[in-house]
C-alpha cells in the first residue's frame, strides 16, 4: 500500500467529479487528524468514504458497492432486532449491493477496524491492526447475526484478516489503516474486476505508512476546503 500512501490529492482528485461535497465537523474532527497518535473520529471518515464515493465509486457505478457510515453502524451494533431496524432506517444499503463496507469503532472508542460482506458469497471480512480480542473481533459477532437474519441467509461465514495488517505502533492510527485499506481494496481488488470474476481481497502484506496516510487524508481534506466552506457540527 505505500505507493497509495504517496500520492498527492491533486494525483488522486478527478477535477471534473470534485463536486461541492459538504463537509461537516467540529474544530475538534480537524484537530484529531492533524494530531500524530489522535483516533480519527467518524467525521472524518465519513469525509473520506463520502470522497471515495464521489471520486471511484461514481464512475463504476455497475459495481453496486455500498459504503455505510459509521453512525449506521453504531445503531446496528447497539440497537436489538434487526426487524425493527428495517423500518428504523429504511435506506440500509444491504439489499442490491455486492458488497458492504461497515468501519466499526468500539464502544470506548478506541480502535476502528473494517467489515466487508460479500453479499454473494455470504462472506464477512474483518480488517483490523491488533490480534483478538482487542481487535473488535467480539464486537462484530453480535452485528453478523444480524445481518445474516437481514439477509435471510443460513450461514454466514467470517474471515479474520488481521494477519495482513502489520500491528499499529500508535494506538490511535486504526482510523488511517481503515481509509486506506477502504481505498485499496475498492482500487487495487474490486473495481477492476469484472462482476463474474472472484477476486482476492487480501492486501498483500504491505506496510501501511501510518503518519504519510494520516498526512494524505489532511492534504485531501484541505483541498476540499480551499473550494468550499467547512460546516461547522454543533
Amino acid at each position: 500500500m505505500a505507493e497509495e500512501d504517496e500520492k498527492t490529492p491533486e494525483a488522486l482528485v478527478i477535477p471534473s467529479l470534485a463536486k461541492e461535497m459538504p463537509i461537516h465537523m467540529t474544530k475538534e474532527d480537524v484537530d484529531t487528524l492533524m494530531t500524530e497518535g489522535d483516533l480519527m473520529t467518524d467525521a472524518i471518515i465519513v469525509f473520506w468514504e463520502e470522497f471515495l464515493e464521489q471520486q471511484y465509486l461514481a464512475l463504476v457505478p455497475e459495481a453496486q458497492i455500498a459504503l455505510l457510515r459509521p453512525e449506521l453502524a453504531f445503531i446496528l451494533l447497539e440497537n436489538g432486532e434487526i426487524d425493527e431496524m428495517k423500518d428504523i432506517l429504511p435506506d440500509l444499503p444491504f439489499s442490491g449491493s455486492s458488497h458492504v463496507f461497515i468501519p466499526i469503532l468500539d464502544p470506548d472508542q478506541t480502535h476502528w477496524s473494517l467489515l466487508v460482506i460479500s453479499v454473494a458469497q455470504q462472506l464477512a471480512l474483518h480488517y483490523t491492526s491488533k490480534p483478538a480480542p482487542y481487535g473488535n473481533q467480539d464486537l462484530i459477532q453480535g452485528l453478523l447475526l444480524k445481518i445474516k437474519k437481514w439477509y435471510g441467509w443460513t450461514r454466514i461465514t467470517c474471515q479474520e484478516m488481521d494477519k495482513y495488517l502489520e500491528q499499529s505502533k500508535t494506538r490511535g492510527n486504526s482510523g488511517v489503516g481503515v481509509c486506506i485499506t477502504m481505498r485499496y481494496l475498492l482500487l487495487r481488488r474490486l473495481l477492476q474486476a469484472s462482476q463474474s470474476q472472484k477476486v482476492s481481497m487480501d492486501i498483500g502484506h504491505k506496510k501501511l505508512d501510518e503518519q504519510r496516510g494520516r498526512k494524505q487524508i489532511l492534504d485531501l481534506l484541505d483541498y476540499y476546503l480551499k473550494r468550499q466552506p467547512l460546516v461547522l457540527k454543533g
